[in-house]
């Protein structure tokens, strides 16, 4: 009997108790109707097949050695795949994050200090162990029985293919039926093919999500106790957020009407200010949500928007939504304004200058057309700077400044000062648009019932530390998650504040001193209200794929492979251990609204 037909088999049998034991992950979804299962049972045919089928290809190999060895290197590699998917279950049941190299660094670098497991569990992962030994065992045995396996295969295959295919058409029709399981499987990356879904006209391209039903019986357990929110006056919120603005802009040179609006009476400036990530989708998710950007994934796969949101809608607010970029990429029209309609955006227009002009103008309709007699929150994201773009005939550049745009120029040596002026003078534009904005609510009066909050979603990086670090994205030095923070709160003291503040102080401040909500903090964020002066010794800031903690004078970055960094602020690396107590407690927070 051939050997690698005998190994096809037994890892084609092997299939079956993997995935009756990754149904287990089940329990952490949402109640699934029949479509739903459906999927799961394909994808755990499908995915997980064709992982058995790389193992398969490689455990071939063993035909090489004698034929005892062989066959017993297979039932040993069985055994130990099996164990790793039990010892996945166990973590992400206790954790809720999914076994990767991170987790095993960890766990061998900080015994016992981070990830932990009782006498039960080691006992138990020792039972587990014999016990997939045992089966892979037999399964071996059974694989002399000579059946063709080319059949089987070729179902794996069509469930491979027929779940992924479905999975990118749910995702591009927002059909969180779907997409809210992904996030629970391990070692799963479902296809994504929304543009060209939509461009092909094979997926709609939705101008408006509403939050499903099921909701509040999915895997996110958030809020973790109802919430009544009752405003002690209604107050107007507007949240004018410039993308890519770095903390060091906001002075009288570059940004003059904010500068002279921050000094405003009932203005507070906080000089110390921190997103929650180095990106768009990270700086706008902690801003209102006020948790963590590692949960990104779950909140947009259930299309559950924040509860600071869900204030607004109850108190009877009209929403004035306008983003100069799309709001579908990052998909904040599932995630921030779930179940918000219109929302308005300018991605069409090829100028990013002129997509933020025409949102000052459409805003300013807005505020012209809205009944007095009712309360809005507004939003105005401008785009300008982050495509370091402004009108050919704006006057106040700032010299000399970058023609062009080239970044196959920039290297370590390349001077940034023409490049950066470039950006300055976009930041002037963007300036002078927000001076518009609040001229508009100072001649109708609304300055004294309006809260402005002026901000960014993250900074940006002009190889400030000599590392050929260009843009955002890239690190979590101040340059690229430092950023301005200047709100307006009429009542309220103003002046300027220079202790550590994080995008997480939002949703709080908003929760006690305009909602009242009485319900403990912790229950449905990370932050803390800004007024509250306390010890910050580390900051969770995210990004499109890693984290990390950023102290007063150092952080620690984890990145995807497992590796984790203790750097300076200027990216330097530092001698010692990540602080064990602090990835303890980071951990707590990225799984503490997991059911």
């Amino acid at each position: 009997m051939p050997f690698m037909s005998r190994v096809s088999r037994f890892w084609l049998l092997a299939l079956l108790p993997l995935a009756a034991l990754l149904w287990r992950f089940s329990a952490f979804m949402p109640p699934m109707t029949p479509l739903s299962a459906l999927y799961l049972v394909l994808t755990l045919v499908g995915w997980y097949g064709l992982l058995l089928g790389l193992l398969a290809l490689a455990s071939s190999l063993f035909a090489l050695l004698p034929r005892r060895l062989g066959a017993t290197l297979v039932v040993v590699m069985g055994a130990c795949a099996g164990a790793l998917a039990w010892v996945d279950l166990e973590v992400f049941e206790q954790y809720r994050f999914h076994l990767s190299p991170f987790v095993f660094d960890l766990f061998f670098s900080e015994p016992g200090e981070v990830i932990s497991f009782s006498w039960l569990t080691w006992l138990a992962g020792i039972a587990a162990m014999l016990g997939c030994l045992f089966i892979c065992v037999g399964l071996w045995h059974f694989s002399r029985a000579r059946w063709p396996s080319w059949p089987a295969w070729t179902l794996v295959a069509l469930c491979f293919l027929s779940s992924q295919l479905w999975h990118a058409v749910a995702d591009a029709r927002a059909d969180s039926r779907i997409t809210v399981l992904t996030r629970n499987l391990p070692a799963y990356q479902p296809l994504t093919a929304k543009r060209f879904m939509v461009k092909h006209g094979w997926a709609k391209a939705h101008t408006e999500t509403q939050a499903l039903d099921f909701h509040q019986k999915g895997a996110l357990r958030y809020p973790l106790s109802p919430l009544s929110a009752h405003p002690k006056q209604k107050l107007n919120v507007l949240y004018l957020l410039v993308d890519a603005w770095r903390a060091d802009e906001l002075n009288p040179q570059v940004a003059p009407n904010i500068s002279t609006f921050a000094k405003s009476p009932d203005t507070k400036r906080y000089l110390n200010h921190y997103s929650g990530g180095n990106s768009t989708q990270a700086g706008i998710f902690s801003l209102f949500y006020s948790l963590p950007a590692t949960y990104w994934g779950a909140f947009a796969g259930s299309q559950q928007g924040p509860v600071l949101m869900d204030w607004f809608k109850e108190n009877d607010y009209a929403f004035g939504i306008y983003g100069s970029a799309t709001l579908r990429s990052p998909a904040f029209d599932k995630t921030v304004f779930s179940g918000i309609s219109p929302l308005h955006s300018q991605a069409g227009e090829e100028k990013r200058w002129r997509r933020d002009s025409n949102s000052v103008e459409q805003f300013g309709q807005f505020l012209e057309q809205r009944d007095p007699k009712q309360p809005f929150f507004g939003f105005l994201f401008f785009d300008a700077v982050h495509a370091y773009d402004f009108p050919p005939d704006f006057e106040s550049k700032v010299e000399p400044y970058w023609q062009r745009v080239d970044h196959i120029k920039l290297n370590n040596d390349f001077d940034p000062t023409p490049y950066r002026n470039r950006y300055r003078t976009a930041v002037r534009y963007v300036d002078s648009l927000v001076g518009k904005v609040l001229e508009q609510l100072k001649a109708k009066g609304l300055l004294d019932n309006t809260i402005v909050v002026i901000s960014a979603d993250h900074g940006e990086e002009f190889n400030d530390h000599h590392k050929n670090y260009w843009g955002h994205g890239s690190n979590y030095s101040d340059a690229q998650v430092k950023v301005p923070l200047v709100i307006h709160w009429p009542g309220k003291e103003g002046g300027e504040v220079s202790y550590r503040t994080s995008h997480f102080d939002l949703v709080p401040t908003l929760a006690q001193d305009l909602f009242d909500v009485e319900a403990p903090l912790t229950d449905y964020s990370l932050g803390q209200p800004l007024s509250r002066q306390g010890d910050r010794p580390w900051l969770l800031v995210g990004s499109y794929y890693n984290y990390a903690l950023k102290g007063n004078n150092e952080m620690v970055v984890a990145y995807p492979t497992g590796q984790t960094e203790l750097l300076s602020g200027d990216l330097s690396p530092l001698p010692g251990r990540p602080p064990a107590q602090a990835i303890k407690a980071a951990l707590t927070w990225m799984g503490r609204f997991y059911r």
